[in-house]
């Protein structure tokens, strides 16, 4: 430090300084990147496959909840099919009201006494159980139609919540490891692009920081040689005039500059 004080340039040591923390940065940035690429090769081909799966599942912000919904709604349609169906099958069978009013009114149309008052009342009856009847069998048919199944829509629910469970999220958040999966998978891709410039940074910060060791060095080999002509000429006086004071300058072959 004594000979840097003699030489009295604070600009060479800001520069080797300042130089020196560029080139230490970039080499970590360098060293971060390789090893991250190499990391991210490994995983490869997992973040691949999940990937397709995901793409093929298709999950939607918000859908876990509206599946849930729409199964309890088709689970109450189900329901009233059934009841519907038990009603039905009570207008069909030989011991349902409508059946049995067929055969009071063919009775009565072929009794020698004829009650047409009792004919008009039971061909209303009649005609209005097959109306219920029609109205039963057209309800049933609308309900048949819907979309979905409960059986279908657990299995879209199984599926999500199988993904969630093995990228440790929850249904919704799936839409984004879809997302982080597709721009890992880019940053491979491009990691060799990507390492390229870390190294050409690299490179720069290392001749940035060889130039300013090399106009350092140079600063201090020229303040050795005046620190050494100032102290000998401070030598005669002190009755040391055969002496010789010399500043040795070495560099460390290990480190540029």
């Amino acid at each position: 430090q004594w000979l840097d004080q003699f030489m009295a340039r604070p600009d060479l040591l800001d520069a080797i300084r300042n130089s020196y923390d560029a080139w230490k940065e970039a080499q970590e940035a360098l060293d971060q990147a390789q090893a991250d690429l190499e990391k991210a090769a490994e995983d490869q081909e997992f973040w691949a496959g999940s990937l397709e799966i995901l793409e093929q599942l298709d999950p939607k912000e918000g859908e876990e909840d509206s599946l849930v919904q729409l199964r309890a709604e088709v689970a109450a349609k189900v329901q009233v099919m059934q009841k519907l169906g038990m009603a039905n099958g009570m207008t069909e069978s030989e011991a349902a009201p409508i059946q049995k009013a067929n055969l009071a009114w063919k009775a009565l149309d072929r009794s020698p006494v004829r009650d047409e008052q009792a004919l008009e009342t039971l061909d209303q009856s009649i005609s209005l159980m097959q109306d219920v009847a029609t109205g039963l069998q057209d309800r049933m048919q609308d309900l048949m139609q819907q979309d979905q199944s409960v059986e279908s829509i657990d299995d879209r629910l199984i599926a999500l919540r199988s993904e969630a469970r093995k990228h440790q999220c929850s249904c919704d958040e799936l839409v984004g490891v879809m997302h982080d999966l597709s721009q890992r998978l880019a940053n491979v891709r491009e990691g060799d692009t990507q390492t390229a410039r870390l190294q050409a940074r690299r490179d720069e910060a290392l001749a940035q920081y060889q130039k300013a060791a090399d106009a350092l060095s140079q600063a201090r080999q020229e303040a050795a040689k005046k620190l050494s002509e100032a102290i000998q000429q401070e030598l005669a006086p002190l009755k040391l005039a055969n002496a010789r004071f010399v500043v040795d300058i070495s560099q460390d072959g290990e480190r540029p500059g």
